[in-house]
């Protein structure tokens, strides 16, 4: 269903420009031109939608964008903690490991 509210500020406009050529009478040329100023608002219509319907939905993929965005943030920012504490746990797992050793200064380790 079209959006008329798209074009209300053009339709007032014709309205009033007729409304002014209502106390006139208007020939064969006049009536043909009136005619095609009102296909021409209607060729305006679909452009109208068009435009309305294309920047919502760019709206909506900006907004998508966004929301997926976070979402990868999010799970990046998870995956790097993981990975710090798994290094974090080898670490200490090398170190506990090292204590099993004596080390003698000029010997080396025994």
């Amino acid at each position: 269903m079209p959006d008329y509210a798209s074009l209300t500020s053009q339709v007032e406009l014709f309205k009033t420009k007729v409304a002014a050529l209502s106390g006139s009478s208007l020939g064969a040329q006049e009536l043909v031109y009136l005619a095609k100023a009102i296909e021409s608002m209607g060729n305006l219509l679909g452009v109208n939608d068009v435009v309305a319907a294309t920047n919502t939905k760019l709206n909506d993929i900006s907004t998508a964008v966004t929301g997926a965005v976070t979402t990868v943030s999010s799970a990046g920012s998870t995956q790097v903690a993981a990975v710090a504490a798994a290094g974090a746990t080898q670490v200490a797992a090398v170190a506990n490991e090292l204590n099993n050793f004596t080390i003698y200064q000029n010997m080396g380790v025994i």
